[in-house]
């Protein structure tokens, strides 16, 4: 969303349009995304890049290793995050 705010506040400047021009203009009639919200994703990476020898077979000591890894970055990244609890 960041992005996209950066984008219109470009084109208002390099155009000149008022801030409703801008606005129409990416806000197009039959927007499928008009009434969506943002949603945060969480990319969740190993610390050091997987191996790439082929990648199409399987080895499970080697799937057991990378899994591990991956755990590993999830606990690390979400202990990260504080907890909210909502009442509903």
């Amino acid at each position: 969303m960041e992005y996209l705010r950066a984008v219109k506040e470009r084109v208002a400047e390099k155009t000149g349009l008022p801030a409703k021009a801008v606005e129409d203009l990416f806000d197009p009639a039959g927007n499928p995304f008009a009434d969506k919200h943002p949603v945060k994703l969480h990319l969740i990476r190993p610390k050091t890049a997987l191996a790439t020898d082929g990648g199409l077979e399987f080895i499970p000591a080697e799937m057991k290793a990378r899994i591990a890894l991956g755990e590993a970055a999830a606990r690390e990244y979400f202990g990260k995050i504080p907890v909210v609890q909502t009442v509903r």
